[in-house]
């Protein structure tokens, strides 16, 4: 059960990930960043603002057992 739903949530991220891919394919960036350097500073530094929020929130220390582990049977 727990795999079927990891292999659901992969397959939804690979649907989110070629949407986005889409989207890069059908703009030059390049020469959008040098023609208006501002708009795409701008966003890239919001979006990677978000992502780097989203990792912090993942991540969060409480989030995982520091207990150390005590089984010295190995």
């Amino acid at each position: 059960v727990a795999n079927d739903a990891l292999t659901r949530k992969n397959q939804e991220i690979q649907q989110e990930t070629q949407a986005y891919l889409q989207i890069f394919k059908k703009h030059d960036l390049t020469k959008l960043a040098r023609a208006k350097p501002g708009l795409i500073e701008t966003r890239a530094n919001k979006a990677t603002d978000e992502i780097f929020k989203v990792i912090e929130d993942e991540t969060e220390p409480q989030d995982y057992d520091t207990t150390p582990d005590t089984d010295t049977t190995n």
